[in-house]
């Protein structure tokens, strides 16, 4: 009954969004990738399967300003058309993901710089820079490597929400996230050439109400974001491949922390490498474990 006053209280009044995960809370999820690869028929010609539990782990955290975050892989198996029974893939257990999120509000204080914030972000992004480094160059190692560049991305919308006030009167209307839209980010981590980007289109979001999900009162998105640009360049076989993403899902959000619950992401990538063209359909989903 109380969660159903609270849905009903979040209907009546403005909403601000916030940062408030608590220091040395964990939350396990549990998330898949399938990936199709088709010809340009539409037929598939192969599928790979990533499914991943992992746990996110609260290192610090100001409420209403930032969070560090390490995201552990508990476990890790894949499977593919190739090989259809599911394998561990050990290389990829217990690996840490050093991460952050940044209340969009956040503007500082007498005692906690802006510029502190973003130092102790670059750290963390640094740190994930040496956990990657150690791995080889290898095909299975880089599709790991898409599920953790997956992980970050819910993550980053999530946070770039706390930028909204949501009323009853915003529900079915669409906004955009310019703090996403048109932002670049690179996609080598060591494995391609540091030209090797992933450059965002115009990100769109939708505010669909409240609801209630595994018990919590939740926030209900949809987002879209359409002809992101996408250059891979591989310095060793002198490759280049360059195309399109286009990519739409849902993320259902718990307003009390402001943490993620669901995510889905569902991409449709499209380019050419040496005069071939290729495409793949991607379909992501994330879920909280209680």
């Amino acid at each position: 009954m109380e969660l159903v006053a609270h849905i009903k209280d979040l209907y009546e009044n403005e909403f601000q969004p916030c940062l408030n995960l608590p220091s040395g809370k964990n939350y396990r999820y549990h998330i898949k990738m399938n990936n199709l690869f088709l010809n340009m028929t539409g037929d598939i010609v192969k599928w790979q399967n990533l499914e991943s539990q992992y746990t996110r782990k609260i290192i610090e955290s100001i409420p209403e300003s930032y969070v560090l975050n390490d995201f552990v892989m508990d476990q890790v198996l894949f499977s593919s058309s190739r090989k259809t029974e599911p394998m561990h893939w050990t290389f990829g257990e217990n690996f840490k993901i050093p991460y952050f999120l940044i209340d969009s509000k956040f503007i500082g204080t007498e005692t906690l710089s802006r510029r502190i914030v973003l130092l102790k972000a670059k750290e963390q992004v640094e740190k994930l820079w040496k956990e990657v480094q150690r791995f080889p160059k290898l095909s299975s190692v880089y599709l790991f490597i898409m599920q953790i560049y997956d992980i970050i991305s819910f993550e980053t919308f999530m946070g770039s929400l706390t930028s909204l006030r949501l009323k009853c009167n915003m529900i079915g209307e669409t906004f955009e996230l310019k703090n996403i839209s048109e932002t670049q980010s690179s996609l080598g981590l060591g494995f391609y050439s540091e030209e090797s980007i992933f450059k965002n289109g115009i990100f769109n979001v939708t505010f669909m109400g409240y609801t209630s999900f595994k018990e919590k009162s939740c926030a209900f998105f949809l987002y879209r974001c359409d002809g992101s640009k996408v250059k891979m360049v591989d310095d060793v076989l002198k490759a280049k491949r360059e195309g399109s993403s286009y990519y739409s899902g849902t993320l259902i959000i718990d307003v009390e922390t402001w943490s993620l619950v669901a995510g889905t992401m569902m991409e449709d990538y499209i380019a050419v490498q040496n005069k071939r063209s290729i495409r793949v359909k991607r379909n992501i989903k994330t879920e909280i474990e209680l």
